[in-house]
Parts: C-alpha cells; sequence; structure tokens
C-alpha cells in the first residue's frame, strides 16, 4: 500500500487482498455457523482456560477441553486405548532392544574368534621372522 493514499500499489495487490478477506471471512462465517449449530469448539487446557483465538471466552462446561490440565484431578491423563497403545509399544520396544543386544553379542563372538584364528598365524610368522633376522 502506498504511504500517502492507503491504496495498493498494483491491481493484483487488491486482488489478492480482497481474496484473503473474503476467504477469512467466509472461515469466520462457517464456524461460527457450527458453534452455533451446537458443534464443537476447539479450546484446549483445564478448568480455567477455554479461549479460542478470535472467538473470546467460552463456557468450559458447554465445550469441553481438547486436551486434559495435569493438575486437574478431575480428568484422566488420556484415553484408555492411547495408554494401552502407549504399554504395548513400549513393550515391544523393549523386545527389540533386547533382541538387538543379542545379534550385537553373537557378532562380538563371531568376530573375536575371527582374531584368534588371525592371531595365530601371524605370531607364528612374527617367530620365524625373529628367528630369521637371528640367524
Amino acid at each position: 500500500m502506498r504511504k500517502e493514499d492507503r491504496d495498493w500499489v498494483d491491481k493484483r495487490l487488491s486482488d489478492v487482498s480482497d481474496a484473503y478477506a473474503a476467504e477469512l471471512k467466509r472461515r469466520q462465517d462457517e464456524r461460527q455457523a457450527i458453534i452455533d449449530a451446537g458443534g464443537p469448539a476447539w479450546a484446549a487446557g483445564g478448568r480455567k482456560r477455554g479461549r479460542i483465538y478470535g472467538m473470546g471466552v467460552v463456557p468450559s462446561h458447554k465445550y469441553p477441553p481438547l486436551f486434559s490440565d495435569p493438575d486437574d484431578d478431575d480428568t484422566a491423563s488420556g484415553p484408555p486405548d492411547l495408554r494401552e497403545q502407549v504399554t504395548l509399544l513400549n513393550r515391544e520396544l523393549t523386545q527389540q532392544a533386547k533382541a538387538h543386544a543379542h545379534r550385537v553379542a553373537a557378532v562380538e563372538a563371531v568376530c573375536t574368534e575371527k582374531v584368534r584364528t588371525l592371531e595365530s598365524p601371524v605370531q607364528t610368522q612374527s617367530q620365524e621372522v625373529s628367528d630369521l633376522r637371528r640367524a
């Protein structure tokens, strides 16, 4: 916009601004229609929260919070199925870690054995070189 007359510098910029304002108004009207029809409004927090940006204060008894407040004793820490999934995933992760540790131990054993088999010929050759130098 021009500083002097607050008019758009270019017609294209004016069109973009008008399209943005129209889309914003459409979405605000759509959201308000959902709320007026008794649909869900998205609010986060526990007892003292409930502010929806651009919407003012929404009564918490009408729209329950999206997430529970850790300080609020009346709410659970999450849906039971979600806690079960976390428990199952933790078990699976523990099993995978144990299996990985077994694989690592097996590889270390194989490597140790190969090192031993290679050390013997090296020691023999080293002894032969020492004997040859002495001779």
